[in-house]
């Protein structure tokens, strides 16, 4: 684990002078392809960075991912998250 940490430090200051060079129009996933890492991780190092970005974007990013999640679920725990879910709506009303 304590590589993967190094990895991070290191990939993210590089992210650092990767973005001060940067001038296209759509730098999450540039820097995706560049560093060759998920996309949610590309919008983690740009946010730890520092970079701006469109919450509209990060928004759309961590909805794919849950959308994603959740096909790969079994029909089990969904089910499960459903019946939280529900008893949660009951709850909040």
């Amino acid at each position: 684990m304590q590589s993967n940490t190094k990895g991070k430090k290191k990939r993210r200051g590089k992210g650092k002078y990767w973005v001060s060079q940067y001038s296209g129009n759509n730098i999450i996933h540039a820097y995706k392809r560049h560093f060759k890492i998920p996309l949610i991780t590309a919008v983690n190092d740009l946010e730890a960075i520092g970079v701006k970005l469109f919450e509209s974007d990060v928004a759309r990013i961590k909805m794919d991912r849950h959308y994603n999640n959740q096909q790969h679920m079994s029909k089990e725990k969904l089910q499960e998250l459903s019946e939280i879910m529900k008893y949660d709506s009951e709850y909040i009303e």
